[in-house]
């Protein structure tokens, strides 16, 4: 006897927000979870989605707000309708929020990456943070499961909302390999060498700190060029401002719009990896930078901490000489020729979801 499918509603707004980390574990995990025949998948979204392949979407459904300048606000009020008429007996919030009213009789499920906003909230603009203080701790609360993407988020998860970590169950994201991205090609410092950071352009990245370490690490003879590749995301404009005060702005270059294949090539021309945000939820880009052989400089963040082990370079990310000498000795570390895996891939990670939604 076939055993019935489940019917899946999740949350796809990120997926009509350009790139990003919830956009990519989203991208990863929604074809096994087709893949596994366990599911009915619907998709509701607030704006077109992109980035999805159409082999994919023609799998499952879509549903999709008005676009206009309410779209985002009536998601909140469709999305529990679009429950009802769909009669979904899950439903998967990859972003910690969960629309109003949702019906009792489908169980919720709730990812949460970062607790941002208790921690430095000082970081996100205002409407963000109010949005977060409202939404996230009623969620949390009334969701059935929680998945946490680190043992670091799980903790905070303990320490803010005590005793909700009983319903909560730590499943890290899988590496980026494989299929996924390709090795280290070569070895060898290219001619205009340079470092690589990604990351969305906000005060989080602590983008303004590293141009400040690399315009001294200039300055005291540094001649690798850095490269920063982030979309504009809140209160942007003050990292270029700090590029334009830059002694030598002009070995500082900002990338804003890179595809996939384009970050490929940028990995694998890179001297370096380097990271010094101020706080993350997982932070994908040093897995990435890893899988491609690059020496790592890393700031001393918990999550970072849990997650690679094995980076190459720590810096507290507020000390300036301390990041430039960081920077210096970057330049010093070569490639390498092979990468181990930790062993996290993301059929596993979306094996993981699958177990945890149906248990």
């Amino acid at each position: 006897m076939n055993q019935k499918r489940i019917t899946l509603a999740i949350d796809a707004r990120p997926l009509s927000r350009g790139s990003g980390g919830i956009q990519r574990y989203l991208k990863r995990i929604i074809p096994h979870l087709i893949a596994s025949g366990e599911f009915d998948i619907i998709l509701y979204s607030d704006g077109l989605i992109e980035g999805v392949p159409d082999d994919i979407l023609s799998k499952i459904k879509v549903r999709q707000t008005l676009r206009g300048k309410l779209a985002a606000v009536s998601w909140y009020w469709m999305a529990p309708i679009w429950i009802r008429l769909d009669r979904a007996d899950s439903y998967w919030s990859p972003r910690h929020h969960l629309p109003f009213f949702t019906p009792k009789s489908t169980a919720t499920i709730v990812t949460i990456h970062d607790f941002v906003w208790k921690k430095v909230p000082q970081t996100m603009p205002r409407i963000q943070w109010l949005t977060e203080r409202l939404l996230m701790p009623t969620a949390i609360r009334s969701t059935n499961k929680i998945i946490c993407i680190s043992q670091t988020t799980q903790s905070q998860l303990e320490e803010y909302f005590p005793g909700a970590e009983k319903k909560s169950k730590v499943i890290l994201h899988g590496e980026e390999t494989s299929s996924h991205i390709t090795g280290p090609s070569n070895t060898s410092k290219s001619v205009d060498s340079y470092f690589l950071t990604v990351g969305t352009l906000e005060p989080r990245k602590n983008y303004e700190s590293l141009i400040r370490a690399f315009d001294m690490y200039c300055s005291e003879g540094g001649t690798v060029d850095l490269i920063i590749v982030g979309k504009n995301g809140w209160n942007y404009q003050s990292i270029y401002d700090e590029k334009n005060k830059s002694n030598f702005s002009s070995r500082i270059k900002i990338l804003n719009s890179v595809n996939d294949e384009e970050l490929i090539t940028l990995y694998q021309g890179a001297q370096g990896f380097i990271s010094i945000s101020i706080d993350e939820g997982y932070g994908l880009p040093p897995q990435e930078a890893m899988a491609f052989g690059l020496p790592i400089l890393l700031s001393t963040i918990d999550v970072y901490r849990e997650l690679y082990p094995s980076a190459d370079l720590w810096v507290n990310n507020h000390d300036i000489n301390e990041i430039s000498h960081a920077i210096s000795q970057l330049n010093k570390l070569p490639k390498k020729n092979t990468y181990t895996p930790n062993g996290r891939l993301w059929s596993d990670c979306a094996k993981q979801h699958i177990k945890y939604i149906k248990a």
